[in-house]
């Protein structure tokens, strides 16, 4: 395969081929997107963070959604380049996409690497309610029309705090994800006998300094 260049593809493509092979929180390259929604938050995410992605969103009854990434995604697996069963479920690159996401990534920026790897590393594990919860208190504007409003009502403070038991985000950050003050959401911490002081300071500001400029 003759080596990639930058230009070859479209700020999607490459974005999306660089997404793929980044390594997430088992700090393996080509680590595996959970499904459909966490590639469309964590695309989102990074559209926030690096001006160079052109990718629209728009809002839809699940948030903010790009129909333009679907069909950049879909349109790779019929190609062999993403591997994902009946367009549902995990997806990962294949051999084939293996070998242009290296190539990407070794012409990638070291910010560009830094802050596609945080941004996986932050969100591909996150469970669907986590993730729901982050994405619709950090970005309510894209929440407004969705379908699953009352969903993430009700299951916004206990996904509030699985995510800083877990050191994704700060206490005031968690606080904002609840709905409450700092003040209610340490109350709320005792209540589920999680510790106040569980964020490791090195490890948290490695894994958000990226993440703190859409804030």
């Amino acid at each position: 395969m003759m080596e990639p260049k930058i230009n070859d593809y479209s700020s999607e493509e490459r974005f999306l081929y660089l997404l793929l092979f980044a390594p997430g929180s088992t700090n393996e390259f080509n680590e595996r997107i959970i499904g459909n929604t966490w590639l469309q938050k964590q695309m989102y995410l990074l559209k926030k963070i690096i001006p160079g992605i052109s990718i629209s969103f728009d809002e839809c009854q699940f948030g903010a959604f790009s129909s333009e990434l679907v069909a950049l995604q879909n349109r790779n697996i019929v190609e062999k380049i993403i591997v994902q069963k009946n367009k549902v479920g995990s997806m990962h690159l294949s051999e084939t996409g293996l070998e242009i996401g290296q190539q990407l990534w070794n012409a990638a920026s070291e910010s560009e690497m830094e802050d596609i790897s945080n941004v996986k590393k932050f969100m591909n594990d996150m469970t669907r309610e986590e993730l729901i919860a982050y994405s619709y208190s950090t970005f309510p504007n894209t929440a407004v029309n969705s379908d699953i409003l009352d969903y993430f009502e009700e299951t916004r403070v206990d996904a509030a705090c699985s995510l800083f038991s877990k050191d994704k985000v700060s206490l005031k950050k968690a606080s904002s994800v609840a709905g409450m003050s700092v003040d209610d959401f340490v109350l709320e911490l005792g209540r589920q006998n999680i510790p106040i002081f569980t964020v490791s300071e090195s490890a948290f500001k490695k894994s958000m300094d990226c993440l703190e400029r859409i804030r």
